[in-house]
């Protein structure tokens, strides 16, 4: 499980650094010789809970289906010990 959560958090962070990336190209060109980096700042802290927000929600679902899943999985492989060890 621990290593599922590295990959998920890995791809987030590839993820939201190329969203990022793209915001600070985009201002970068529109703003020609007259960069502002308070600007750009602003604009990547407003832009960083817009992105993060439904990208943390998906990642929370897919982790507790998991955390679940693997809940049921040990309970069936208990049971299935339990009854293999009465009836030998």
């Amino acid at each position: 499980m621990a290593e599922f959560l590295k990959e998920q958090a890995e791809t987030l962070r590839q993820k939201a650094r190329k969203h990022l990336q793209g915001i600070v190209r985009k201002h970068v060109a529109a703003m020609g010789n007259a960069i502002n980096e308070n600007a750009i700042r602003e604009t990547i802290a407003r832009a960083i809970p817009d992105f993060f927000e439904p990208e943390l929600i998906e990642m929370a679902r897919v982790f507790d289906q998991r955390v679940t899943t693997s809940n049921i999985a040990s309970f069936f492989k208990m049971l299935y010990k339990t009854v293999l060890q009465k009836i030998h």
